[in-house]
């Protein structure tokens, strides 16, 4: 008998596009699924979507849960899920009709079978590569490259770019018995990032990992920030507590290439809560923040050491003026760069 596949639909106020969510489940090529739609105490028509499906095939688990962020919705579906897999979907998202026989197909024990997706908005449709080519990822050399597009997301992809990267959650078969061995789940006090820290220990503590480049998964681009949005404190903070957690309890798995990686990441969180914290703040105010921000123990490691050489020259400027305490030039900077 084929394996069973739970299929985790989570939706907070996606009403909107969650029919087309759920006909693109039911419409799978693969017959052996569970589906279970977690509803995030949506304030929309998010109920009576999904129970009129569940009253028209009988097949739908539906759950209600008070609004508590959607690491707390999908840690919810993988207690309640019963197959041999699990696949998360987005209810604003959609799958081709054929994602889940792929990557069945494609498993042969894995204990993770990735794809990648295509990222659309309205008649735009970009077709997101996360790798060059399929893969298999067995050894710590073949995960390296997994792991430094947790750090930057546009590393290993063909053309340097894109709307996501591999740090997602959807788009991807887990074994259920390997995420409950291993105890992973989605951490509910990080507000933003949780699929990547998600992805990190999943990524360590799997025996094989397979990835087919193949966009299968329907990825909206409507509903998510602008990439202009930068995150503050109240977000950084936490995620990258929770990176630093990681790396000390699995030292084996850090690379050269990797320690490279986490500055330029450190330095892009340093830049985005800057951005985020001195807006709209006279230049004076701001740079007395920027030195606040400066202080901040999270950032300690990355003024301690030497700013690469490798990376983007705006970002070895930002480096600069911050590490030599030249506050107020770099609010003057960041006031004619907010004015462009």
């Amino acid at each position: 008998m084929s394996d069973l596949v739970s299929i985790i639909i989570t939706s907070y106020n996606a009403g909107r596009y969650l029919e087309q969510c759920i006909r693109s489940v039911l419409g799978q090529t693969y017959p052996n699924l569970e589906i279970i739609i977690v509803n995030d105490g949506s304030t929309d028509n998010t109920e009576a979507i999904a129970k009129a499906w569940d009253d028209k095939y009988g097949s739908i688990k539906y759950i209600y849960q008070s609004n508590s962020g959607v690491s707390v919705a999908r840690n919810r579906g993988i207690a309640e899920a019963s197959g041999n897999y699990v696949m998360f979907v987005d209810g604003d998202d959609y799958l081709d009709n054929n994602i889940v026989e792929r990557l069945i197909d494609e498993a042969g024990g894995a204990d993770i079978i990735c794809c990648c997706c295509k990222a659309f908005k309205k008649q735009y449709v970009y077709e997101d590569f996360f790798f060059e080519t399929s893969f298999k990822a067995q050894t710590k050399e073949e995960r390296e490259k997994l792991f430094l597009q947790l750090l930057n997301g546009n590393l290993g992809k063909p053309d340097g770019k894109g709307y996501t990267a591999i740090g997602v959650p959807w788009g991807k078969l887990y074994r259920l018995d390997f995420l409950k061995n291993h105890n992973i789940l989605f951490d509910p006090r990080l507000r933003r990032m949780q699929d990547n820290i998600f992805n990190m220990y999943a990524f360590c503590d799997s025996k094989s990992i397979i990835y087919i480049n193949e966009p299968l998964y329907n990825y909206r681009l409507n509903h998510i920030q602008s990439k202009s949005v930068s995150y503050g404190l109240e977000i950084w903070k936490p995620f990258l507590e929770a990176r630093k957690q990681f790396w000390f309890a699995h030292k084996e798995v850090l690379t050269l290439e990797m320690k490279r990686e986490i500055q330029y990441e450190l330095n892009i969180a340093f830049i985005s809560t800057v951005l985020s914290e001195t807006k709209n703040m006279q230049i004076l105010e701001s740079a007395n923040r920027i030195a606040e921000i400066r202080r901040h123990e999270i950032f300690e490691v990355l003024f301690s050491e030497k700013g690469e050489k490798s990376f983007p020259f705006r970002i070895r400027i930002f480096y600069f003026l911050a590490k030599y305490h030249l506050n107020l030039i770099l609010a003057i900077c960041i006031r004619m760069y907010n004015q462009l």
